[in-house]
């Protein structure tokens, strides 16, 4: 049997930046700016001083000029993952292999495009890729990649005096879903509750399954298992395990997990690739840890931690990738180490009305230090979001203004409201739509509070009437959303025994339901 591995060489999209950033740096462009700062100070003193003076200031532009060429190529680099243009000949021939292998020539092809529209400096392989194979794109005039600004220089050159030129992209917003979609890899998405990541994930599944299609194969854990979000994945993910994690027992949690990375393992991809998706990680491994051990046995949290950092470290050889969303980034709260955390790439999203609980989780050093903003700048971003919302994204190494996006639950959570679609009539009245609401939030908020089953639902409606100051029939009205009466009696009996079974007697004492009723 052959041993021969065609794939053997191919390398991570981090580890490939890697060779062009320091291709660039290495590169014989560095040596040609030192001799040129050095030759604009050395003739004026070999030729005559006027003559001297335009000659040092050519040589001292075409430096400044070489200069900026780096600063370009290495923001094209790290901003846009535009890397092909700057490999040496051997890893231009497995990077081109390995692109075309994956992502299809055309892929390539926008990469060199952009480079030669861009006026960046291209290696002599790509160059002679291009004249071969591509002569089209050396003469392409069309505009459709964001162009990079021509910096402007001045041939007024001080040599003891070094300015630090600003290299920027004027170019529209970037893709971010696109981007993610092209280049999967291993990536949580941080936020508090409320913030979108649900939403996130979701539009990023339909891009997806429009970049990739049937290759692409999508196991979702859906750990809140809301009716209102199940838009979010019915016909967005190929397998789909829903469960309302917070009120299930650790055991049962782990053996859900159990079954599911039995199936993902067992799952062959042939050419394609599987992505594990999980909604509320720091609920599940919170779970896990909480279980106990059996005896000569590893626990279910070091197994399950195992398991993730497998797929991370060696996924890439049988195509598994991973897409997470937590609302805590600690290393307490999630469970992860920060080497764990470190192999993921972070996407944090923050809302315009949750700054303090944002920045509690950007403590968790799950972004460089250098990125992280204050309040007033995560607001202002967020003012130039559609959808109030600013991202940080781990790849790109910057905060981006969220754009605005589809939702398809049809359920807003920022206003608490369904979404009237344009041109669609709701077969239902008012009335008849207020009564299935109730009966929704009736079934996700009251069927823990029965006094057949106490989980940690009733711990959560305690501490809100703790600090509530409305009236119990307002508390449920307005904040459980229940109006129907038959089912708001059933959850104002359901609280008063939860209240009594929990031996809570301030609370029928505040909301004045005495003690014995």
């Amino acid at each position: 049997m052959s041993r021969f591995d065609a794939r053997r060489g191919y390398k991570s999209p981090e580890e490939w930046t890697q060779l062009a950033f320091q291709k660039s740096s290495e590169d014989k462009l560095v040596f040609i700016v030192i001799g040129g700062l050095l030759a604009a100070g050395a003739t004026g003193l070999a030729i005559s001083p006027i003559t001297g003076a335009v000659v040092a200031a050519w040589a001292g532009v075409s430096a400044w000029q070489n200069i900026k060429k780096i600063g370009r190529n290495q923001t094209a680099i790290t901003e846009f993952g535009c890397i092909a243009h700057m490999l040496d000949e051997d890893n231009f021939r497995a990077y081109a292999t390995q692109v075309i292998d994956e992502q299809g020539i055309e892929s390539l092809h926008r990469e060199l495009r952009f480079a030669v529209e861009n006026d960046l400096e291209i290696n002599n392989a790509a160059l002679d890729y291009l004249e071969d194979e591509a002569p089209q794109l050396l003469h392409n005039p069309s505009r459709l990649l964001p162009q990079l600004s021509q910096p402007a220089v001045s041939a007024s050159i001080a040599l003891d005096r070094v300015e630090t030129s600003s290299i920027s992209f004027e170019k529209e917003p970037p893709d971010l879903l696109a981007g993610l979609a092209e280049n999967l890899g291993r990536l949580i998405i941080y936020g508090v509750p409320g913030s979108g990541k649900d939403f996130f994930m979701c539009n990023l599944n339909v891009k997806i399954k429009e970049v990739h299609g049937k290759k692409a194969t999508i196991f979702m854990m859906d750990c809140k298992n809301d009716p209102k979000e199940t838009g979010y994945f019915e016909g967005k993910v190929d397998k789909l395990y829903r469960k309302r994690v917070e009120t299930m027992e650790p055991i049962q949690v782990y053996e859900w997990c159990c079954k599911i990375l039995g199936e993902y393992d067992a799952f062959d991809t042939g050419t394609g690739f599987k992505i594990l998706e999980i909604n509320e990680l720091a609920g599940v491994n919170s779970k896990l840890a909480a279980c106990p051990t059996k005896k000569g046995e590893v626990s279910p949290i070091k197994w399950w931690i195992t398991k993730i950092e497998g797929y991370a470290s060696s996924g890439d050889s049988y195509g598994a990738k991973l897409i997470f969303a937590s609302q805590n980034g600690h290393n307490d709260g999630i469970k992860f180490s920060g080497g764990t955390k470190a192999i993921f790439c972070p996407i944090l999203i923050a809302r315009d009305t949750t700054m303090a609980e944002t920045e509690l989780i950007m403590q968790a050093k799950i972004i460089p230090q250098d990125k992280k903003i204050s309040s007033s700048e995560m607001l202002h971003h967020c003012e130039a979001s559609p959808v109030n919302r600013v991202i940080f994204h781990g790849g790109l190494n910057s905060w981006v203004p969220m754009p605005e996006m589809k939702n398809y639950s049809g359920y807003n959570r920022d206003k608490r409201e369904f979404i009237e679609r344009p041109g669609q009539v709701d077969a239902l009245s008012e009335k008849e739509r207020a009564q299935l609401t109730s009966r929704t939030n009736a079934k996700l908020v009251g069927q823990n509070l029965l006094p057949s089953r106490f989980g940690e639902q009733t711990n959560l409606v305690i501490a809100k009437l703790e600090a509530s100051d409305k009236t119990l029939d307002n508390f449920i009205k307005e904040d459980l959303k229940i109006f129907e009466e038959e089912i708001f009696n059933q959850i104002k009996s359901a609280i008063i025994t939860a209240l009594r079974k929990n031996g809570r007697k301030d609370l029928l004492k505040k909301f004045n339901l005495g003690t014995t009723q």
